[in-house]
């Protein structure tokens, strides 16, 4: 059996498919891709979620592969994931190429303890600071096949693989893989570090022990379009409140929830101005948390890192996309997912967000 029987043998139906031409290393490859995932708004079966496919890919001669990952921190862990599927793949299929990451800097500033915990990558580049000699050392000393990874509407299952000039589409890295890895030594002394530096934190602002964690906005472009009302986060705030935990809200942009409740046991975190919070203080906090509900954003992705379940608010963006499998992943609305579309910018009412009910929120607490 050759490799392309192996790669194609498991092949699904997986609807109407885009045909790309393209051209690499003298040869016109044509690459098809579904074009339901390509609009960024598929409904995948399971099945499709228990095997990484991978499309007119010889990976067996690729010796070393590069990571361009950029985007938001739900965007980077996204691709971060993704690279430990393809390790995993790498490994079920006895070959080892190494894996190396371009990444901006200052994002690597905040991650590079997780990052180092996982052993993953062989070397490091930054966008910010590559020089024509790195650019050089990638493309004739690696040889490197380069795969650009996220953000997109069609998340990391298909990401741009090839070098500078060409690009190859694959499908593979769906959601949910990456929650079977074991925790190595080097990332359960990673968590506690973590863990460590949320008690000092949380020691600073109350006796509790009882935490929960509420991310009310999304990050970046289309962070309007996430966003509950103040009106309904205070429901699950005063149900908190009543079973007397403290209540952290985690927000960029406090002037965009003016009305959430004001209360001693609500202490609101805005990372921008608090020198004290960082990404690894964020991967504690949410470690030591009985419950934590987000909207479609970064601290979502921390979750399943964690080995932790919480509640994740979806509205623009498609949950069967997006959404981890050890989360529980609510979307109600029959408007459709419409991530980054015209119809993001244009809409004006929010109701994807807006049909959840906090009550329903409420009765998933109870039953988690």
């Amino acid at each position: 059996m050759s490799h392309n029987d192996i790669i194609f043998k498991d092949l699904l139906d997986l609807g109407e498919l885009l045909t790309y031409t393209i051209e690499s290393n003298g040869k016109t490859i044509e690459i098809d891709v579904p074009k339901d995932l390509a609009m960024g708004s598929a409904e995948l079966p399971p099945e499709v979620k228990e095997r990484i496919i991978l499309r007119n890919l010889d990976v067996q001669n690729i010796k070393n592969f590069v990571f361009k990952v950029h985007g938001g921190l739900g965007d980077i862990l996204m691709a971060i994931e993704t690279t430990l599927c393809f390790k995993e793949y790498c490994s079920k299929n006895n070959f080892s190429p190494k894996i190396h990451l371009i990444i901006d800097s200052k994002m690597y500033s905040h991650l590079k303890d997780y990052i180092n915990c996982l052993d993953l990558f062989s070397e490091v580049f930054f966008f910010d600071k590559i020089t024509p000699e790195d650019e050089q050392y990638i493309i004739n000393k690696l040889a490197a096949t380069i795969l650009n990874a996220g953000p997109s509407p069609i998340r990391l299952e298909h990401l741009s693989l090839g070098d500078y000039k060409n690009s190859l589409w694959a499908t593979w890295g769906l959601p949910g893989e990456v929650e079977s890895f074991k925790l190595t030594e080097k990332k359960k002394k990673f968590i506690e570090q973590c863990r460590q530096k949320a008690i000092k934190y949380i020691k600073k602002r109350t006796e509790n022990n009882d935490i929960a964690i509420i991310v009310p906005l999304g990050h970046g472009l289309i962070n309007q379009w996430k966003s509950w009302s103040d009106e309904k986060w205070n429901v699950i705030i005063d149900e908190f409140i009543s079973n007397n935990k403290d209540i952290f809200i985690l927000c960029d942009k406090p002037e965009q929830i003016p009305n959430i409740k004001k209360h001693k046991n609500v202490h609101l975190i805005n990372h921008l101005v608090d020198s004290s919070f960082s990404i690894n203080t964020l991967f504690g906090i949410l470690d030591l948390s009985s419950i934590t509900i987000s909207v479609d954003t970064g601290p979502a992705h921390i979750l399943p890192i964690l080995n932790k379940k919480g509640i994740v608010l979806f509205g623009p963006t498609n949950p069967l996309i997006y959404g981890h499998n050890s989360n529980v992943n609510v979307r109600v609305s029959s408007c459709p997912p419409c991530y980054f579309s015209a119809q993001t910018i244009l809409c004006q009412k929010n109701i994807c967000m807006q049909e959840i009910d906090p009550e329903l929120i409420l009765n998933i607490i109870k039953n988690i």
